[in-house]
C-alpha cells in the first residue's frame, strides 16, 4: 500500500467517531499479524507463539517490525527479544514445531550457550548481543521449500531496551507486541520523512553543550543541517517528535499504534511503559533513558532519566517508611 495512503488514512482517523470507526475496521484486516507471520508459524503455531510473547512480555523489532508497519512483504529472518530467563521457554518451543539450532560455528549446544551467558552475567561480564543470540530455522513446505529462520536475542535489562541500543536509524524504531504494533517515527519508516541515524544514548552531548550547539546552528545556518541531524527548530520545539523539551513513547500523539484483534484470554503489553527523551550526538540521534525495576519481580522499563529519578526518590522514600 503507497505510504501516502497510511498517512491519509491516520489523519482520518484522528478527524471523527465515524472514521476511527471505519479505519480501525481497515486496521484489523490489513495489519494482520498471523497473515504477516505466515512463513514462520501455521495457524495452529501461531495462537501458541502470540500466546508466549504475551506470557514472556516478548517483542519483534528489525526489518520485519518495519515491514509490517509500511505494509511491505515479509523478507528476512524474524527477530525477537526476550527477557533471558525466558529464552529456554522459547528454545522448547521451537524444538517442539521442528526448528532446528543453527550453531554458526559455536561448539556448545544452545541449552549450554545459554547457562554460560548466565554464568557470564553473574560473574560481572557483559555479554554483546551478538554472543545472546540464538538462531533456529526449518524448511517450509507450504514457501517453496523456503527456510524461515528466526533469532531470538535474550536481553539481560529488557528488550525495549536492546531494541533502542541496537537501532541504526530513526526508520528501525518499531516493535510487535502480541497485541499491538508500534511505531516511535511512523512517518520516517514509511519514507514520509528524513531518516536519521542513531546511536546509543552514551555517546551524545553533555545537555548543556547540547543547547549551546543547537542555538549556535539556529544562529549561524540558515540553510537546514541536511541529512545528518533534525534542523535545529525541531529540536528547540514543545511540540514535535524530535524536540529535545519533552519526552517521546512507543504510544503518544507523533507514535502509531497499530492494535490487534483482541484476544481476551491475554493481557495487554507494557510497550507503552517505556518513555525517552531525544538528545543528539555529532551526526546522530540518541534517545536517553535509565532502566527501573517494575512492580512485578524481573520485570524493568526504560524510562526517560527526571522520571527516573523521581521515581527512584518515591522508591527510596516508600522503603524507608517500610523499614522504620
Amino acid at each position: 500500500m503507497p505510504a501516502n495512503i497510511i498517512e491519509e488514512l491516520t489523519t482520518l482517523l484522528m478527524s471523527c467517531k465515524y472514521y476511527f470507526q471505519m479505519i480501525s475496521r481497515y486496521n484489523k484486516k490489513a495489519f494482520n499479524l498471523e497473515h504477516f507471520l505466515g512463513q514462520f508459524f501455521h495457524v495452529d503455531e501461531f495462537l501458541e507463539f502470540q500466546q508466549l510473547l504475551a506470557k514472556t512480555r516478548s517483542l519483534i523489532s528489525d526489518a520485519l517490525a518495519a515491514q509490517f508497519v509500511a505494509r511491505e512483504k515479509p523478507s528476512g529472518n524474524l527477530v525477537l527479544y526476550c527477557y533471558l530467563s525466558n529464552v529456554l521457554e522459547f528454545v522448547q518451543w521451537f524444538r517442539l514445531i521442528g526448528y532446528a539450532y543453527v550453531t554458526y560455528g559455536r561448539n556448545r549446544s544452545v541449552d549450554k550457550d545459554i547457562a554460560k551467558v548466565k554464568d557470564d552475567i553473574s560473574a560481572g561480564i557483559t555479554p554483546s548481543a551478538a554472543e545472546r543470540c540464538w538462531c533456529f530455522s526449518r524448511f517450509n513446505q507450504e514457501w517453496k521449500h523456503n527456510k524461515s529462520s528466526v533469532m531470538l536475542i535474550g536481553c539481560i535489562e529488557n528488550p525495549i531496551c536492546d531494541i533502542i541500543r541496537t537501532q541504526n536509524t530513526t526508520a528501525s524504531m518499531n516493535v510487535l507486541s502480541h497485541s499491538a504494533g508500534y511505531s516511535l517515527f511512523p512517518l520516517t519508516t514509511i519514507g514520509l520523512s528524513a531518516n536519521f541515524s542513531t546511536q546509543p544514548p552514551w555517546t551524545v552531548f553533555e545537555e548543556n553543550g547540547l543547547r549551546q550547539h543547537l542555538r549556535w546552528l539556529l544562529d549561524h545556518c540558515g540553510e537546514p543541517t541536511g541529512s545528518f541531524l533534525p534542523a535545529p527548530e525541531m529540536a528547540l520545539t514543545f511540540h514535535g517528535p524530535y524536540s529535545i523539551l519533552n519526552h517521546r513513547s512507543f504510544n503518544d500523539e507523533f507514535s502509531f499504534v497499530i492494535p490487534f484483534a483482541s484476544n481476551r484470554r491475554l493481557s495487554n503489553d507494557d510497550v507503552s511503559w517505556n518513555s525517552f527523551r531525544i538528545s543528539y550526538g555529532g551526526n546522530w540521534v540518541a534517545l536517553l533513558f535509565d532502566i527501573i525495576n517494575g512492580p512485578k519481580k524481573d520485570m524493568k522499563y526504560c524510562v526517560f532519566p527526571d522520571a527516573a529519578r523521581v521515581l527512584e526518590r518515591r522508591l527510596f522514600s516508600s522503603m524507608k517508611g517500610k523499614s522504620q
